[in-house]
């Protein structure tokens, strides 16, 4: 019955005094909401086990080279020296994503497709819903394949759901095969950055690994065997690396070679772990500043009242009593500001996907539900426990009695004074990681590609290889595809590119002066007549590749990098020189440098990557082809007509839906702008519960020295004097409050270099500017109660008192 008073009681109170619970109901609301959207978000991502067997077996291997680092295509020596360790891992397996459609029907459809190797299912311990596994002998014939496993959801949306597919024929990228097995509902690949392969795949084929033992063409990931710790398997795959380089230096000239091995869930977030925990850690800022905050509300609350507690100790109330009554308040406003929390947690968890990278892992995972709800609920009500506790802890503990005649603003003053230098040292931290990412996210905006992506639309599509089984049709095709492109109205240039741009897919080649000198490795694209000036790539020197350059063997046309050029030949012209192509080749191959143009970022816009070649496409012809279109407009709207006019000519499967370059520029931002705008909210928010802190507890302060204004009012002080001093004493704590936030950020910018682009950890402009801007709110914050005091007539005041 006394609970239900208290209830009763503290009900009634917090209805008569509105500001301040709605105030604190707020700042509960805020704190809790976003922290149980953020801990939604994280277990999504970093805590959710992998739908694999022993997930934490599997280890994806990873290759540093003069190819770059953490690459994950490993040369075909590479692979096969991985595979067979078998002491180390139970099975090894390879993958590679392809684009594939469906063909030889009214309405083809394009479908994500992957080519793996026999033991791939092995190595995940996953089994079909239906049907078996692909096997080299039973589904690899001489057609190339003879049998294919697809999804359960493209199983459901075509056949709906027939179980006499298993067996039957389907036609995919022109090639008849059977089906021979039915992926489980909901499989999904869930690999590293770099991978080269969605997370959903509709189709897959068997493949064996094969072809020249140099060129880089074979992810690779691997089952631990039992007892193999993943210490063992890195200290083993370095000295696998080391045996490699010595057994095959030839191969190795440019530089050393080193293996590691990840295990899958930690590869999976390689990329996004930084911006996970940089979010992680601004939530928990902005919770303690809540916290801190609510701590403040709740003891200003409790000494304004501590008369009313004194005359309820004089008539027999006990301190347990007072004591239970301050925390019922306490948790009243924590369920009510729970209940909003939800609400908020809700919306931040939407508003996080809204901004979230589109590679983020397991992101269709990430959901609402009633965890949310109930972690919002269960913070409010521990933070209104543990908070509610300290300020009823401080009133109670000295004689209540005595209190009728003492003011009881000194004794909290200590309290409430660091409570507001804690604020403000998360807030700093904050701000000043927030001030990180937008300087971070603005020079990566500005940094040069070395093309302009605006106005871009890129194709692409894999041709019928039975189609056009001699490369003279290839070409002859793909040029009259180039050319129907450019006669669009609002094309203002077409051309085309094998590999795609900032699509982890690169074709690696070295290159030599002579056969004895040292080799460069190179990043090599094929490309058609008109490719640079479509990319707006500037041409520094000779000129651009035209329909009549031949490859022959004695000479084949080449088009080099400035970086490339200045390398192989500094302080002279490039043009009209020779090079030697693949100088480990069994034949010879010269190539002539016709043209040099700048060096473009092409598969990673904040890095600069290996030396540039380009071949023309008889020299390397591909079904595999990207048309690349300047518009004179917005690129999506003529993105149909670009699809259309492709498929209208006859290529036997259908093109892939165009997308403008710039998104694919975007996309590779977004990790930067996900931190930029997580810290930013975090941040502008944790500013404003630190100025309300800092108010509070000034006004409460200013409030109960009215007879001391008064009083020094009617002797003569000075406005200005009265306002300078209660102001220098919250600049004390403001003083305090960013020395240690100074010290916190240099710790958090450690945290996020990672994320950083073209500026240090210590950036000093960011420091200074986040600290007086900091401190000039403070400054406001605390002058602005002293000025309103100094208004008060002191006669007014002292008869108040």
């Amino acid at each position: 019955m006394n609970l239900v008073r208290d209830l009763r009681f503290a009900i009634r109170l917090l209805a008569r005094n509105r500001a301040f619970a709605i105030a604190a109901i707020l700042v509960v609301a805020l704190g809790t909401g976003a922290t149980a959207a953020v801990f939604t978000v994280v277990r999504a991502v970093l805590l959710r086990p992998l739908p694999y067997a022993k997930p934490d077996r599997i280890v994806a291997v990873r290759v540093d080279s003069s190819r770059g680092t953490q690459q994950t295509t490993l040369t075909t020596q590479e692979f096969q020296a991985v595979e067979a360790r078998s002491d180390l891992f139970e099975s090894v397996a390879s993958y590679t994503g392809v684009d594939g459609s469906l063909t030889g029907v009214d309405d083809m459809e394009i479908l994500s497709a992957a080519s793996i190797t026999e033991t791939f299912f092995d190595v995940l311990g996953v089994t079909p819903f239906l049907g078996r596994t692909l096997t080299l002998k039973q589904d690899f014939g001489p057609q190339f394949v003879s049998g294919v496993m697809i999804s359960y959801e493209l199983w459901q949306r075509r056949w709906h759901g027939d179980a006499t597919l298993i067996g039957r024929h389907i036609e995919f990228n022109n090639i008849d095969a059977a089906v021979v097995g039915i992926m489980p509902a909901g499989f999904s690949l869930q690999f590293g950055p770099g991978a080269g392969v969605g997370r959903h795949v509709d189709l897959w084929f068997p493949y064996a690994v094969g072809g020249a033992a140099t060129v880089p063409c074979c992810p690779a990931i691997a089952r631990l065997r039992d007892g193999v710790t993943l210490a063992q398997a890195r200290g083993a795959l370095r000295e696998l690396a080391r045996g490699l380089v010595a057994a095959h230096p030839g191969d190795y000239r440019t530089g050393t070679m080193t293996m590691t091995a990840t295990t899958l869930p930690e590869d999976l977030v390689r990329d996004i772990r930084p911006a996970l925990l940089a979010l992680t850690g601004a939530v928990v800022f902005v919770l303690l500043v809540a916290c801190a905050n609510l701590t403040n509300l709740l003891l200003t609350r409790a000494c304004a009242r501590t008369r009313e507690l004194a005359v309820r100790t004089a008539i027999g109330a006990s301190r347990g009593q007072l004591v239970r009554q301050l925390v019922v308040e306490s948790v009243v406003l924590a369920a009510i500001g729970g209940a909003a929390g939800s609400l908020v947690a809700t919306w931040g968890v939407h508003t996080l996907m809204l901004f979230a990278p589109a590679s983020m892992p397991q992101r269709d995972s990430v959901t609402v539900d009633f965890r949310v709800t109930l972690l919002a609920i269960g913070l409010s009500l521990t933070s209104a426990l543990i908070f509610g506790l300290v300020p009823a802890w401080q009133v109670t503990r000295t004689d209540l009695t005595a209190s009728l005649k003492a003011d009881p603003a000194a004794r909290s003053k200590v309290t409430r004074g660091l409570l507001v230098s804690g604020q403000l040292a998360l807030s700093l931290m904050l701000l000043v990681g927030a001030g990180l990412m937008a300087r971070t996210f603005l020079t990566l905006t500005r940094a040069p590609l070395g093309y302009q992506p605006e106005r871009i639309l890129l194709l692409r599509g894999q041709l019928a290889f039975r189609k056009f089984p001699a490369r003279d049709q290839l070409i002859a095709f793909q040029q009259r595809a180039v050319d129907a492109l450019a006669a669009l109205p609002g094309v203002e240039r077409a051309s085309a590119m094998t590999p795609p741009m900032l699509h982890d897919i690169l074709i690696y080649r070295r290159v030599a002066l002579r056969g004895d000198t040292p080799e460069t490795a190179t990043v090599t694209t094929t490309v058609f007549p008109d490719f640079f000036r479509a990319m707006g790539i500037t041409l520094r020197d000779g000129r651009e590749f035209t329909a009549d350059d031949k490859t022959t063997k004695e000479r084949t046309p080449v088009i080099v990098d400035r970086g490339l050029a200045d390398q192989l030949f500094p302080g002279r012209s490039a043009i009209g020189r020779f090079v030697l192509l693949s100088p480990h080749a069994t034949s010879e191959q010269w190539a002539e440098i016709v043209g040099v143009v700048d060096h473009i970022r092409l598969n990673d816009v904040r890095a600069d990557g290996l030396a540039q070649l380009y071949v023309t496409a008889p020299h390397r012809p591909s079904t595999d082809v990207t048309f690349v279109v300047r518009t004179t407009g917005d690129p999506r709207a003529l993105a149909l007509d670009v699809k259309n006019t492709v498929e209208r000519l006859g290529p036997g499967r259908p093109a892939h839906v165009a997308e403008p370059l710039q998104d694919l520029v975007d996309a590779q931002r977004a990790d930067t702008r996900f931190a930029l705008f997580v810290l930013g909210t975090f941040a502008v928010l944790a500013l404003v519960l630190t100025a309300v802190g800092v108010y509070s507890v000034v006004a409460y302060s200013t409030a109960r020295r009215t007879r001391e204004i008064a009083v020094r009012r009617a002797i003569g002080a000075s406005p200005f004097h009265i306002v300078t001093l209660v102001v220098g004493e919250g600049l004390g704590w403001t003083a305090l409050g960013i020395a240690a936030g100074a010290f916190g950020a240099r710790i958090l910018a450690r945290s996020l270099a990672s994320l950083l682009y073209g500026i240090g950890t210590t950036d000093v402009p960011i420091f200074v500017a986040t600290a007086i801007g900091l401190g000039a709110i403070a400054l406001v914050a605390s002058a602005l109660p002293a000025i309103r005091a100094v208004r008060v007539p002191p006669m007014l005041a002292l008869r108040s008192e």
